[in-house]
């Protein structure tokens, strides 16, 4: 599989069941299902093992491994499933609107903070907040978020109120963590404050026996959001993306074959 540069399906539709209704798309929930793999298991055992304690978890993996199914699966399996789970990927923000995504802001704390904003932190109070690509914060966010870990508590961006927090912390990356630790991008401190349990989740190339329950699951739920009646599919991708990402494209361009 390593190295195909191209990523195809050819995609058979039975155009008389559709997923719809008077021509509305029904909506379906994404549902986490256990994968087969040796290795999986052993990921799902621990989780069960240490799940209900507040332990940190640090998960790593490439790209469209499936960490933040994972995180989900730690959230729904612990004590605080009925609490929020929060989502934040650290490296899509500058570092000014990152503390903002975290921490919320009050009216007048930057040019377009107009009103005040509750952050990450305080929308996910008693629940999981999961940090995804934790090594792209900058070094200021770093030392701002080991605060808060340490004392349990944080201020709004332009703001002076002290609030309390109780979160539990998942993150997440696809870069290999120790090394960005000795190369001084991540803070040596934050990491050990994160790293209580590590799982490292392989690509899905080395357990091929997850493919086809990923795949029965992708048909379920792209066809309903697309409104196409997948019936078959055979599928080869490229090693960078992620099966979903890829099943997703061949199902917006339907019909036949889909090259990228």
């Amino acid at each position: 599989m390593k190295g195909i540069g191209t990523k195809f399906a050819h995609l058979k539709e039975d155009n008389n069941n559709w997923f719809g209704f008077k021509g509305v798309i029904m909506q379906q929930q994404s549902v986490f299902i256990q994968l087969p793999s040796t290795p999986m298991q052993k990921i799902y055992n621990t989780i069960q093992q240490v799940g209900k304690s507040n332990i940190p978890f640090f998960i790593t993996g490439e790209t469209g491994v499936g960490k933040e199914g994972v995180a989900k699966y730690i959230h729904e399996n612990g004590p605080r499933r009925d609490q929020p789970f929060i989502a934040i990927n650290c490296g899509r923000f500058s570092a000014e609107l990152l503390q903002s995504e975290l921490f919320g802001h009050e009216a007048g704390a930057f040019t377009s903070a107009i009103c005040q904003r509750r952050g990450a932190f305080e929308v996910a109070n008693g629940g999981v907040l999961f940090l995804d690509e934790v090594p792209e914060m900058s070094l200021d966010a770093q030392k701002v978020l080991l605060r808060v870990l340490d004392t349990a508590t944080f201020t709004r961006l332009g703001g002076n109120e002290v609030l309390m927090v109780d979160v539990h912390i998942i993150a997440a990356t696809n870069r290999d963590i120790v090394k960005a630790v000795a190369e001084k991008e991540f803070r040596e401190d934050l990491y050990y404050r994160l790293k209580g349990m590590m799982l490292h989740l392989p690509p899905l190339r080395e357990r091929p026996e997850d493919i086809a329950p990923l795949v029965e699951t992708f048909i379920t739920e792209f066809s309903a959001e697309y409104g196409r009646g997948v019936i078959e599919v055979t599928i080869v991708w490229t090693v960078s993306v992620g099966l979903a990402s890829c099943f997703q494209g061949c199902l917006y361009f339907p019909g036949g074959f889909f090259l990228k």
